[in-house]
């Protein structure tokens, strides 16, 4: 059993302040989104309907990652019932930084250490269920 103690000098201003950010895209939707040859009204009607797909499945790849990252890293905060030991571990929800194209970064304030171990444990879980999607 681990036992999670408050770090000396409690009281005090000092405090472990740190972000970190994580991001994901999509391999290969590059060449998903290309248009291809446009010599023909045939294949320009066709290059757009590829770049309206890349745009829906872009959406929703944003919205599944960002789904079950909070859904899981939720799960487990509240699955804590003291509330001190809950904020130690996990402080803060990750937040969207920003979206670039098919990636999506995320950042999440880390108050104590202990508060990357759920956070990593929802993020990979994140991952593979938009890999299963």
């Amino acid at each position: 059993m681990v036992e999670l103690q408050a770090p000396e000098g409690e009281g005090r201003q000092s405090k472990l302040r740190y972000k970190i950010f994580l991001g994901i895209d999509i391999v290969g939707s590059t060449a998903f989104k290309q248009p291809f040859d446009a010599s023909t009204t045939e294949n320009l009607i066709a290059s757009e309907r590829r770049v309206f797909e890349w745009q829906r499945a872009i959406e929703s790849f944003y919205r599944i990652v960002n789904a079950r990252l909070l859904e899981r890293w939720g799960d487990d905060r509240h699955q804590l019932t003291d509330a001190g030991l809950r904020d130690l571990l996990f402080g803060e929800p990750p937040r969207i930084w920003k979206t670039v194209g098919d990636e999506i970064l995320f950042w999440k304030q880390i108050d104590h250490e202990l508060q990357i171990v759920p956070l990593l444990a929802a993020w990979f879980e994140a991952i593979d269920a938009i890999r299963k999607h």
